[in-house]
């Protein structure tokens, strides 16, 4: 098997020459010449990680790997791990000698001529039983584990720089300050402000949800409050295409009168049954998330209101029934679908 593996190592010889003498020894030209010389890297570089993978399972075939502190599986682990650690090091090597300051090309430039040289020296020694007594153990596995350490830290490094943003920003969340808030968190604090509580009562209801910032919420409650009619004017918005802005309200607020309410409360979930119906009806794109806030609201006005003289049982079912509307376009099962079917069921026969 071991000419086999000579021939796989020439070949790989013959690709790291192309490679070299075709690429690493010129600069990577620009426009579509850029885009062929980068898939030209790229395929020669799985060429010959292929050509260096077949003769790793050969030496290792061979006993060629006795040196690594396992056996069986565990050998075929530690090595299998390394290549592909070396792999992804001379890939990173190859991309960033066009990449970054002057001394770090040079530096990619170096290590991408003379690392795959010493894995073909090694790789023959290895590959070759009557070389091996010859080859001081050390000259083969320092390398190796040098190498495979530098990939290791390439992967953290690729590891650390993907996850560090989310990490960092879970961070600041958890550690900002209730009462620091930033630009957009302001400017939803001026449109407050400067809210004409008897003509756009409405627009301040999305802030008033329990889930938004207290400080954003507790300035629109106490703006649509000054409004001495407020109770009537929700009753008045819910059967006038607004119901959805109205549920955001009375899903995570109290009213003083419930009597105003429940009738309304009823129409309303026909105005979101209907609003539902021509949002899927016209919509182009869903996801499974979909209507999940909009029935959570009505679910828990519902609650609020239940027992006053008004079945909402019908009214909930066209709600469930607008989920199923077809649309022009594959949409999902909705995960707010189970959550009605839940609340129907456990209803539907009081």
């Amino acid at each position: 098997m071991y000419i086999i593996g000579n021939i796989l190592l020439a070949l790989a010889g013959i690709t790291f020459f192309m490679l070299t003498t075709q690429y690493y020894l010129k600069p990577m030209p620009g426009g579509d010449y850029g885009v062929g010389y980068a898939w030209g890297i790229i395929y020669l570089n799985l060429f010959f990680m292929l050509c260096l993978a077949g003769v790793t399972a050969i030496i290792g075939a061979n006993g060629g790997f006795q040196w690594v502190a396992s056996s069986g599986w565990g050998r075929f682990g530690w090595v299998s791990s390394g290549l592909l650690l070396i792999v992804v090091l001379l890939a990173v090597a190859g991309m960033g000698m066009n990449e970054g300051p002057k001394w770090m090309q040079l530096f990619f430039r170096i290590f991408a001529f003379f690392s795959p040289v010493l894995l073909l020296i090694i790789g023959f020694g290895l590959n070759n039983p009557d070389l091996r007594p010859f080859i001081p153990p050390a000259l083969v596995q320092w390398p190796l584990k040098i190498m495979s350490g530098m990939g290791a830290l390439v992967v953290v490094g690729f590891v650390v720089q993907s996850f560090a943003p989310g990490i960092m920003a879970m961070y600041r969340a958890i550690n900002a300050d209730p009462n620091e808030l930033d630009s957009f968190q302001l400017g939803s604090l001026a449109n407050i402000d400067s809210c004409d509580v008897q003509k756009e009562m409405v627009f301040l209801l999305v802030h008033t949800d329990k889930m938004r910032n207290p400080i954003i919420r507790e300035k629109a409650l106490q703006k649509m409050k000054t409004r001495p009619d407020w109770q009537e004017e929700l009753v008045r918005r819910l059967d006038s295409g607004w119901a959805e802005e109205v549920f955001t309200f009375l899903g995570s607020n109290e009213v003083p009168d419930k009597s105003l309410f429940p009738e309304a409360v009823r129409k309303g979930i026909l105005q979101q049954a209907k609003i539902f119906h021509d949002d899927i009806k016209d919509g182009r794109t869903f996801y499974p998330e979909q209507f999940g806030t909009e029935v959570r609201n009505v679910l828990n006005t519902v609650e609020q209101f239940q027992g006053m003289g008004v079945d909402y049982l019908p009214a909930l079912r066209e709600l469930r029934a607008a989920l199923d509307t077809r649309a022009n376009v594959e949409k999902p099962t909705f995960l707010c679908e189970k959550v009605l079917n839940k609340w129907l069921s456990k209803h539907g026969s009081s």
